[in-house]
């Protein structure tokens, strides 16, 4: 009878396992059981903080190799040790026994060598058979390579010595790893540092023998490999660093409706095409994505050679979204920040104009930090941007299939014929406009995966419109007054100034000429240039200005506009009033109202003794500007009493 207990354990049913005594297998089995391994002895209790040696950690279970107790076990059930039978089973299993790796692969296990194995397995079981562990495994046992190790201590080096040398020589490792170099450079540029600092130390070899000893072994160059070669990409790499390096955030777009977030860029198409005067280029995408379902808003544009995407060409695209009814004003912008797109500088404090004038719930932020209100993303840093992974998907499923499409590299461009140039697009840009509508058609009704989870943009749109979303858009003329420039100017005869060499007139501003005010025009960004808004010097709007019309020599519709501008400024003066007023009473009634002040005299000083006695004397005699007037006065008497003497002379004589 078998004496067997149930324990809880790994395997069978809930965990339960059967154990059987040994002493109770009848017929002697239970002599062939191998009794348990004793477990190792308990390690000491580590401190906290205390560094537990490798010694001490629990060692690896020994484990054989299962060809090798497939060989053990087939002898082993033949028969009883020392049996006929064990003796030809053991001659049988070594005959059809190879080494199946090593050294001896392919050859048979020779018979001694079974029964060795046996034995063993018998006598200790599998602990005993199985290689056994190094007893100094984990402990360092040379220090840079065993030729230099002994050439060092026959030298009489201690081990303090040759410590410090290593942690000297693994520094000199580090620096070269972080100036960019391979195994090879390092091992070759560290080896005058081992030289040095082993003549230093006391190692008086010659040339010949010492330089052989210092080449650093490779397994003592690798270890130091990856940490330093991270902070040479930090550090000479800022593209690489930044792809795989800059640590990550997520950011969770589900509660967005849309609109809410639009981010901007410009892409460059990887799609060739000709330009009017016959040369290839790639167009430019001026596009704006809804991060809540991933729609994209582009305008096209081909610049002519050398000439960049101008300020000019970004206020129009988002203009245009702005007043298409399918999109409308954003709540908040997401704006790109390269160095070729410096004119996203200008172009966030237009938006802000924006917001100022017509929409004041308008945000303008910052990928960097979506809190801090600023109006900009990283530079350099596409991962950042989520309009680039819109950007890719379109590339990848859809502009891959145009004719033109020449990947993104721009060094290894796809070509239709090997050693040609690339065949651009068969047509010209207004039909890779007009046919671009169709990609992003295309695109709003492709799946996608991540944000979207399967929709496509279009379904995304489809939800939230039956949601109750609605767009609000903007007059694109007032727009058009919100993307200006701000110039300041005089206006001369006719109502007329000039911006940019160019002359503008308005009939409203006739009467400003000459009168010293300056006027405030907005020159639009966008539109067509034509029409320039005129504000006063308190933002008043005054007028419109366009350029005037020009008359052929001669032509009498000239004159007759003249003359209708020369009324407008009659009227407009006779409006003001005709009557001047008179400056002379002006001049009275503020005299009067301020009458000059009038001192009291504190007496009469003398200049000279003989000077007051001469005054009191000239004081008898009488003036003699009265006498002169007296004179005046009688000459004027007589000629009055001549004339009418005269006067009375002449009657008679006429009877």
């Amino acid at each position: 009878r078998l004496d067997v207990i149930a324990v809880k354990g790994r395997g069978g049913r809930g965990g339960v396992c059967y154990q059987v005594r040994a002493r109770s297998i009848p017929g002697g089995g239970g002599d062939q059981v191998t009794p348990p391994e004793p477990l190792p002895a308990p390690a000491p209790a580590a401190t906290a903080g205390e560094v537990i040696p490798k010694d001490l950690r629990a060692p690896a279970p020994a484990t054989l190799p299962a060809w090798k107790v497939r060989a053990i076990q087939r002898v082993r059930q033949a028969g009883e040790p020392g049996s006929p039978e064990r003796a030809r089973a053991l001659e049988a299993v070594a005959a059809d026994t190879l080494h199946p790796d090593g050294k001896r692969r392919g050859k048979r296990v020779a018979p001694g060598t079974l029964r060795k194995w046996v034995q063993t397995y018998e006598a200790g079981g599998a602990t005993a058979l199985a290689r056994k562990d190094r007893a100094d495994r984990g402990r360092r046992r040379v220090v840079i390579s065993r030729a230099w190790d002994d050439a060092a201590r026959t030298a009489g080096l201690s081990e303090e010595a040759l410590e410090g040398i290593k942690k000297a020589l693994e520094t000199a490792i580090g620096r070269q790893f972080r100036a960019g170099h391979n195994w090879q450079v390092v091992q070759l540029n560290v080896t005058p540092v081992l030289v040095e600092a082993s003549r230093a130390a006391g190692m008086d070899l010659p040339d010949a023998t010492l330089i052989p000893l210092c080449r650093v072994p490779r397994n003592l160059i690798e270890p130091h490999r990856h940490s330093n070669r991270a902070a040479h990409m930090y550090r000479r790499d800022a593209g690489k660093s930044a792809a795989v390096q800059v640590p990550r955030i997520r950011r969770d777009r589900s509660h967005l409706r849309p609109m809410d977030f639009v981010a901007g860029d410009v892409h460059h198409l990887d799609v060739l095409v000709r330009r009017p005067d016959g040369s290839l280029a790639t167009p430019k995408a001026i596009a704006w994505q809804d991060l809540a379902t991933n729609r994209l808003f582009a305008t096209l544009v081909l610049k002519p050679r050398g000439e960049a995407v101008k300020r000019r060409d970004v206020l129009g695209s988002f203009a245009a979204m702005c007043a298409d009814p399918r999109w409308g004003v954003p709540g908040r912008l997401y704006l790109d920040n390269g160095s070729e797109y410096a004119l996203f500088d200008a172009l966030a404090d237009d938006m802000l104009a924006l917001q100022r004038w017509f929409a004041p719930a308008m945000q303008v932020l910052d990928a960097k930090d979506l809190a801090a209100g600023v109006r900009k993303s990283r530079p350099y840093n596409p991962q950042s941007k989520v309009i680039e992974t819109a950007f890719a998907i379109l590339e990848r499923t859809v502009l891959s299939q145009v004719p033109g499409h020449i990947g993104g590299d721009r060094m290894k461009k796809k070509t239709q014929n090997q050693g040609k140039d690339p065949v651009p697009y068969d047509g010209d840009f207004t039909a890779l406009e007009a046919e671009f509508a169709d990609f992003l058609a295309y695109y709003h009704n492709k799946p996608q995966s991540g944000h979207l989870a399967g929709k496509s943009p279009n379904d995304s749109l489809r939800a939230f419109i039956t949601d109750g979303w609605q767009s609000v858009t903007l007059d694109p003329h007032q727009l058009e007054i919100a993307f200006s420039k701000v110039e300041t100017r005089s206006v001369y005869p006719g109502g007329a100034f000039t911006i940019g060499g160019t002359e503008y007139r308005s009939d409203r501003l006739i009467t400003l000429a000459g009168s010293g005010r300056k006027v405030t025009v907005r020159v639009p960004l966008i539109g067509d240039g034509g029409r320039m808004y005129v504000f006063d010097e308190e933002d008043a709007f005054l007028d419109i200005a366009t350029e005037p019309t020009r008359y052929v020599f001669g032509d009498p519709a000239g004159a007759k506009d003249q003359a209708r501008q020369a009324g407008i400024l009659r009227r407009e003066v006779a409006a003001q009033g005709q009557v001047p007023a008179d400056t002379r009473d002006s001049m009275r009634a503020v005299n009067a109202l301020f009458p000059a002040p009038q001192p009291t005299s504190a007496g009469q000083m003398s200049i000279n003794p003989e000077f007051q006695d001469a005054a009191r004397r000239a004081r008898a005699l009488p003036d003699a500007s009265v006498r002169v007037e007296e004179d005046r006065a009688a000459e004027g008497i007589s000629s009055a009493l001549a004339r009418l003497a005269a006067r009375a002379n002449r009657k008679a004589a006429n009877g």
